[in-house]
């Protein structure tokens, strides 16, 4: 890691664009059914999110909606959010909440399961991982603590199948820990990968790293960080040469 570019980077975020407030106005955004449900819940069990966040969940979930999906959220609280991924995928979703407070159980109800366990505990989620064989989404809006965020993140991440979807949420600060995991994490999917058997040129084919195949992207939002695995875990990287009229350098 080059400190000085690192550091070079942050003082550009926090300086340079401060005067850039005077934009263009913002384009008309389409309906999101997260944030019509969210603002319609007056009643029932409480909820409380960034609101930017809804706009995050329905980019990365919609794909989801009207599948038999799997989603696995970390902090019950008062389970309103439990009701909200119910309705927003539908009948074929199956929801589970995790909270270390037994009292959480008072939420369970058809297709919505509470188990109960401490995040930071790796035992903790090998069981988890033997009684929800199927996942497809994991939202961590648990302890918030950046130890218990990576425990968990490396129990659930590569269990996930593929095309799956995992938010860490609430990573707030610009030294906040888990942030700086994530960020050195995420360069895995940066590797240099090895050449197929056969291939003279890296551009020609590339077998990728066991990270790349799996995970797809890295996205960060404001306290929000998600990992997006990858459909086909086979996938190979190449460069194919297009057209036929190529300008000499």
């Amino acid at each position: 890691m080059d400190i000085n570019l690192y550091l070079r980077g942050l003082t550009m975020g926090m300086t340079s664009y401060r005067n850039g407030d005077a934009a263009a106005p913002a384009r008309e955004r389409k309906p999101n059914p997260l944030e019509t449900w969210f603002d319609g819940h007056v009643e029932g069990p409480g909820i409380i999110k960034w609101r930017h966040y809804l706009e995050a969940y329905h980019r990365h979930f919609a794909k989801f909606v009207g599948t038999e999906v799997h989603i696995l959220e970390i902090g019950v609280y008062a389970g309103g959010s439990l009701q909200m991924w119910k309705d927003y995928f539908g009948p074929g979703c199956r929801v589970y909440g995790v909270d270390i407070r037994e009292e959480c159980k008072v939420h369970e109800q058809e297709s919505i399961r509470i188990l109960t366990g401490d995040q930071g505990d790796p035992g903790f989620w090998q069981a988890v991982r033997e009684q929800v064989p199927e996942l497809d989404i994991v939202v961590d809006d648990g302890s918030h603590i950046p130890l218990h965020q990576i425990t968990s993140l490396h129990a659930l991440l590569p269990h996930l199948r593929p095309g799956g979807v995992y938010m860490v949420e609430d990573c707030n600060g610009v030294l906040n820990g888990f942030h700086d995991y994530a960020a050195g994490l995420s360069r895995n999917i940066h590797a240099w990968g090895q050449l197929k058997p056969g291939v003279h040129h890296e551009f020609d084919g590339q077998i990728p790293e066991a990270f790349q195949r799996a995970v797809g992207s890295v996205h960060v939002y404001p306290y929000l960080t998600v990992f997006e695995k990858h459909d086909d875990p086979s996938r190979e990287f190449s460069a194919p040469r297009m057209g036929n009229s190529w300008m000499p350098l």
